[in-house]
């Protein structure tokens, strides 16, 4: 069987939550750049940006920010009413873009990454995806957008299958697990 973990602040408890979206209700004395009410997506992820990782764009990989200190995982979250968080790490929306459109920016810029790190993969290829997360369900949608239609999913739950099916990759194959 498989079995993981999430790996996460276990010293003390942390409110979750790393992929959010929100509305700014305070600001510090010196910060300009954002205002209260401004929508902001947040980057729950951190890095010093002098370090090699910072520099190649893999500040995951920071030993000063890193994954030890993500927003959610290792410092309190989104899982919340309200969240500090610093500045450098906040974006404010343009207008023309919901607080509901904008938390999916998290989660797509994983699947960008991944595109990236993944490419090429030929149309016509046999693509499994395991789980009709909200992660597996972007990845079956922009392959479907790239031409792929030989595309399985493996979800046991029945909930996400029924979602999944009312995207637009019609021909998705299912195995239950």
């Amino acid at each position: 069987s498989v079995q993981g973990s999430f790996h996460c602040r276990q010293s003390s408890p942390v409110t979750m939550g790393h992929e959010f979206v929100g509305v700014v209700h305070v600001v510090g004395e010196e910060v300009t750049q954002i205002a209260v009410g401004d929508n902001v997506a947040v980057d729950p992820n951190s890095g010093c940006n002098t370090c090699t990782p910072c520099r190649d764009g893999k500040y995951h990989f920071c030993s000063v920010g890193g994954i030890s200190n993500t927003i959610g995982m290792w410092l309190d979250g989104g899982w919340s009413e309200f969240c500090a968080v610093p500045t450098d790490q906040i974006f404010k929306l343009p207008e023309n873009i919901t607080l509901k459109q904008a938390a999916l920016v998290e989660p797509l810029s994983c699947i960008a990454h991944g595109w990236d790190c993944i490419l090429p993969i030929p149309v016509g290829s046999n693509i499994l995806i395991l789980g009709a997360g909200i992660i597996g369900n972007l990845w079956a949608s922009v392959l479907h957008l790239q031409g792929h239609r030989r595309v399985i999913v493996s979800e046991p739950q029945e909930g996400r299958r029924k979602l999944l099916q009312k995207l637009e990759p019609k021909k998705v194959m299912w195995d239950t697990c």
